[in-house]
């Protein structure tokens, strides 16, 4: 992968901007409190590619998000209001289209070299119980999310691929305008959203179509050991876009935790997704695993995790892959994550490809 000079000036500026608004200059008082809280998150990993696949070999990723954002009281404003902000810079030898030739995505953070406003909203809560989010929004931010399966490096452990593998849909690597509604109840969310369909072309908000979204959670608080999300979507394309018909699918997602110690945690997931639209790329899906935090007892913030996902792939035989990765937190802003995956039938076909990956992570607060 050619050095991405870009990334160096960005990654300059950003700590630059990150050391003159925090906390770091907090012996400052009038920055002590700063009204923007800015983050800054720093993901770079080599990707090897052991064995099978289109060929062996390494590249390299790299993601950068900077965000920042205020809440509206602070600005002298009114209350209950936030506006923020997420720029990204992605630098990728795009391992699954270069070395592996998987359908999943091996590395989540794997995408076609850009700079770009990432997100970009504004949250209203009103009342207790109601909020109101809009902007460019990444959909799998607020819905579909299993977060027990957070750690592992998989693209499908992130959105459900009998979602994101049917028509394009607003999240990483390129979200666009979405609207949201959220209402708590006790220990249960019920959300609606609409995002369009073609989040690649932002000068229009319906471009590419609409997407309609409502999920129910079901156990949403810390106290309950069980969680379960129910979600239904549906997708509009766009009527001059004779290339693709409108989808209906669903998903559940359930997660369960089977210990709870001081200090350690182990939680089990289970997700499945599908479509009841016929001819689509991705008929269903699903994922299954565990989450363990302080595995070792003298390292609490370290976490070991493994996991299973699958989509079924239209005529063609359907893509496994089998993961294990472990998150070793060397400081409270740094880790370092080996992590191993085996994947069958690459791409629907009879290929198959074990993968090493080494993760490091800078997140600064």
């Amino acid at each position: 992968m050619r050095v991405n000079s870009s990334l160096q000036y960005i990654g300059y500026t950003l700590l630059g901007l990150f050391f003159a608004f925090t906390g770091q200059l907090g012996f400052i008082p009038a920055l002590a409190d700063p009204i923007f809280k800015p983050h800054l998150q720093w993901n770079v990993e080599s990707v090897s590619n052991l064995s099978g696949g289109l060929k062996p070999g390494s590249s390299y990723d790299s993601l950068m998000y900077f965000s920042t954002g205020a809440r509206t009281h602070k600005l002298g404003l009114w209350r209950g209001g936030k506006v923020n902000i997420t720029l990204a810079d992605i630098a990728s030898g795009q391992p699954s289209q270069n070395l592996i030739g998987d359908f999943q995505g091996a590395s989540n953070i794997a995408a076609p070299n850009a700079a770009r406003i990432y997100d970009a909203w504004y949250n209203q809560k009103i009342g207790a119980s109601n909020d109101i989010k809009a902007g460019i929004v990444d959909l799998n931010s607020i819905f579909d999310v299993t977060k027990p399966a957070g750690t592992l490096l998989n693209s499908s452990f992130g959105l459900d691929p009998s979602l994101s593998g049917n028509f394009q849909v607003s999240t990483y690597p390129e979200p666009g305008y979405g609207f949201v509604l959220e209402h708590h109840q006790n220990s249960v969310n019920l959300l609606t959203g609409w995002f369009q369909g073609n989040p690649s072309k932002r000068n229009r908000l319906g471009s590419g179509g609409n997407v309609y979204i409502g999920e129910a959670d079901i156990g949403n608080s810390s106290n309950t050991p069980t969680r379960i999300d129910i979600g239904i979507w549906r997708y509009l394309p766009d009527p001059n876009n004779s290339t693709i018909s409108g989808r209906t699918g669903g998903y559940i997602n359930f997660t369960q935790i089977i210990n709870r110690g001081p200090v350690d945690q182990t939680t089990c997931f289970l997700r499945i997704g599908g479509t009841a639209s016929k001819n689509t790329p991705v008929p269903y899906s699903f994922d299954l695993g565990a989450d363990i935090s302080a595995p070792v007892p003298s390292r609490p913030n370290d976490q070991l995790s493994v996991g299973i996902t699958q989509a079924a792939l239209h005529n063609l035989k359907a893509e496994t892959a089998y993961e294990a990765t472990y998150v070793a937190a060397i400081t409270s802003t740094f880790s370092i994550q080996p992590d191993l995956q085996y994947i069958s039938h690459l791409s629907g076909g009879d290929g198959h490809a074990t993968v090493f990956m080494m993760r490091f992570e800078l997140s600064m607060i």
